[in-house]
């Protein structure tokens, strides 16, 4: 419900109508109100009232406003299916529902990752290895089925290409980074561990890598992935190689 405000008005109550009866719902200072837990496609009235301290606004029936609100859709029960870099989710259909919104789930933030009408979405390019939530909703229209943190499903892919195995040679101002071919693998990264974060250095075609530009005495941290298209292999912090130039 929205008004608008009435000047000299210091609150707004607002009531339900039915067969003939007014109930007060709650008083407010605001020119809005939400009536939430109402059952889908059965007709509401409502009426608004200003006050100013307990005088308030005639009315009569002919002020009472109506609203259908629309049904509100079942949750679809979900499975999330782990695969090689990806997760692949699947959900039952929802009666009236016209479509589905898939979202993923991490440090209680939900980011939506598309809209679909199939009862089925694959994630891609995921890192194998690590836990990954999601979840999703069914809607008709705008209006969407209610959710918790309940609702989230967890996934771990698998790698989908195996770790290098590799070492990494100080010299002056520089480091030489070998590594071993993984099979399936068609490009390698190569990253610069500074503080716990990962500099990405470059993508190669081939098993070794030059990082130049190093200060001598200063110790890198290296790592190297293994990538089959977008899917890279599985990595923590003990994957890591350190390695000081020197002259």
């Amino acid at each position: 419900l929205r008004w608008s405000a009435v000047s000299g008005a210091t609150s707004y109550r607002v009531y339900s109508y039915s067969n003939g009866k007014y109930t007060c719902l709650g008083s407010t200072t605001a020119t809005s109100y939400t009536k939430t837990g109402l059952t889908g496609g059965v007709k509401y009235g409502f009426l608004v009232r200003a006050f100013r301290g307990d005088t308030g606004s005639a009315y009569t029936t002919a002020d009472v406003r109506y609203a259908t609100p629309t049904a509100a859709v079942a949750k679809p029960t979900l499975t999330a299916t782990p695969g090689s870099g990806s997760v692949t989710l699947r959900w039952s259909a929802v009666s009236g529902a016209t479509s589905y919104r898939v979202y993923s789930y991490s440090n209680g933030k939900y980011t939506c990752l598309g809209s679909t009408t199939a009862t089925s979405y694959t994630k891609t390019g995921l890192t194998g290895g690590v836990k990954y939530g999601f979840l999703v909703r069914a809607f008709r229209g705008d209006t969407g089925s209610a959710y918790t943190t309940a609702d989230v499903r967890y996934a771990t892919p698998t790698a989908a290409v195996a770790k290098p195995k590799f070492t990494v040679t100080p010299g002056n101002k520089q480091a030489v980074i070998k590594w071993s071919t993984v099979s399936g693998a068609t490009t390698y990264r190569v990253y610069r561990v500074d503080n716990g974060k990962y500099v990405y250095l470059g993508e190669i075609t081939g098993t070794s890598y030059t990082a130049t530009g190093l200060a001598n005495g200063t110790k890198y941290g290296f790592l190297v992935r293994a990538f089959k298209g977008s899917n890279g292999s599985a990595y923590t912090s003990a994957d890591i190689v350190y390695a000081t130039p020197k002259t």
